[in-house]
């Protein structure tokens, strides 16, 4: 999935049940958007995902303030903003005190 495509994801994206392909595959989906190249508010598409993608998009909806259908789940962001925060929290006494090791503080980011 790109970026746009999670980010128009809402609450209720995950669809309910994995459904069996064979006996030893289970095929687990998502639903949500295609974005780029569409028209406004995207086209509706599915997506198969790994189980570890499902369960993390379960775990998403659960920890989710705002139920109500339609509802963005992730909503917009910047990764570069959430990197910069996120590389400060590990170089700060809270990351040190956790053991991580430093990230070095690369300008271009």
């Amino acid at each position: 999935m790109r970026a746009e495509s999670v980010t128009a994801s809402t609450a209720s994206y995950r669809l309910p049940t994995p459904r069996r392909a064979s006996p030893e595959l289970t095929r687990y989906r998502l639903a949500s958007k295609v974005v780029n190249g569409q028209p406004l508010g995207g086209t509706d598409d599915e997506w198969v995902v790994i189980e570890l993608v499902y369960r993390a998009a379960e775990l998403a909806e659960d920890l989710h303030d705002d139920r109500q259908e339609g509802a963005l789940l992730f909503g917009r962001f910047a990764f570069s903003v959430r990197y910069k925060w996120f590389r400060n929290w590990v170089n700060s006494p809270a990351g040190r005190r956790l053991g991580l090791a430093p990230s070095p503080m690369d300008r271009s980011i």
